[in-house]
């Protein structure tokens, strides 16, 4: 087939004897010259699912790009993802090709491994398959990003069960922090009441924290005292977002002098 480009006119085989099929594949290139992703869909038709999962998992899944439990449920997820587009082609995979895995993955068991073997358990829960539809669709946003496919098939999914209460956050009462902190051990309790006083989230900011980056000095406020991501409280910093204030409890500030 041959077509005219913006450079120059562009010859190339449509891998194929039949007339119907030669003119579909002639259409589509046409309309991803029109819509200016021509390169991106050439691009494409060269790479399949399995080579670019490959490259996902090695360059965007591990640390530091992403954490060690993250990578983990990744590789749970492709797993099973791979079995069913391994071959595929990334530019062809479509939406109507999640749905049918997704509906697939919802009638399968879960396999649970024993010394005989494996065997097959109670039905795969929603929640489990609506992690591998985020996986995918996480795979299939880094190519698009990276001009792979001109676009992400995810993004016309629709998941088919309705998930109660996935994302619903959970706020701990004051009697459940007493009575987490009766039953921790005395390091423990001086987290629990510094991420419940101050509001850290513990893998993005408590873990990380050193001693030297707690500013102690007073504050303004007198129930305000500052957390330094970058640096040790003497430094300056070039902006006011490196220092953020975070209201403070008596009994959090005694935490942070054990």
């Amino acid at each position: 087939m041959a077509f005219k480009s913006r450079q120059a006119k562009i010859r190339e085989s449509t891998l194929t004897e039949d007339r119907q099929e030669a003119l579909r594949k002639l259409r589509l290139r046409l309309d991803a010259r029109d819509q200016n992703v021509l390169e991106i869909v050439r691009r494409g038709e060269s790479l399949s699912f399995g080579q670019w999962v490959d490259t996902f998992m090695e360059y965007y899944s591990k640390p530091p790009y992403r954490t060690q439990k993250t990578h983990v449920a990744n590789l749970r997820a492709v797993k099973n993802l791979k079995a069913a587009f391994v071959t595929r082609k990334l530019l062809d995979i479509s939406p109507d090709d999640v749905e049918s895995y997704l509906r697939k993955r919802m009638c399968q068991r879960a396999l649970i491994k024993t010394a005989l073997g494996y065997r097959e358990g109670r039905p795969l829960k929603p929640a489990t398959v609506h992690q591998e539809l985020r996986v995918l669709r996480r795979i299939l946003n880094i190519a698009v990003r990276k001009r792979l496919i001109p676009s992400n098939p995810c993004s016309g999914v629709e998941f088919p069960v309705a998930i109660r209460g996935l994302f619903r956050p959970h706020y701990v009462t004051w009697s459940e922090q007493q009575r987490i902190e009766r039953h921790a051990p005395a390091h423990l309790r001086n987290v629990v009441r510094i991420i419940t006083e101050i509001g850290l989230r513990v893998y993005k900011e408590l873990m990380p924290v050193t001693k030297e980056q707690v500013d102690g000095r007073p504050s303004p406020r007198d129930d305000l005292a500052s957390v330094s991501r970058t640096g040790s409280p003497d430094e300056e910093h070039s902006t006011l977002s490196s220092t953020h204030p975070r209201p403070q409890h008596g009994r959090a500030i005694s935490c942070r002098k054990v």
